[in-house]
């Protein structure tokens, strides 16, 4: 099976199929409970993580709401984005808490210079 090759007649390529969530509001409640996490612990790292999560659910949210084929990519490009996002954010938090921040610091700088 090739991708380029249609498959049962269909278009060769085709764009991520987000189905239609049927309990949003259980999506806006884990938002806005994030949101409230956010806020408190907002001098960490993990506030940033906990927003870019937010964001990504948001994003869900609003793929299913949006009308136009243009405005569901535009918000399924900010939903993979804000995805991306979040790997480095925890990593992040997990350096804050357990104190390792300049091991980490010396390992990136020397990742950085052997590429």
């Amino acid at each position: 099976m090739n991708v380029f090759s249609p498959l049962a007649g269909g278009p060769a390529l085709q764009a991520l199929i987000y189905h239609p969530i049927n309990d949003i509001w259980v999506y806006l409640l884990s938002a806005a409970v994030l949101l409230a996490l956010t806020v408190y612990t907002w001098r960490t790292c993990l506030a940033l993580s906990t927003f870019a999560r937010v964001v990504w659910l948001v994003a869900l949210v609003m793929i299913t709401f949006s009308p136009a084929p243009a405005d569901k990519l535009r918000w399924a490009v900010i939903h993979q984005l804000s995805a991306l996002a979040v790997i480095p954010l925890v990593l992040m938090t997990a350096v804050y808490l357990t104190g390792q921040r300049p091991a980490v610091i010396r390992a990136a700088r020397a990742f950085l210079f052997a590429s």
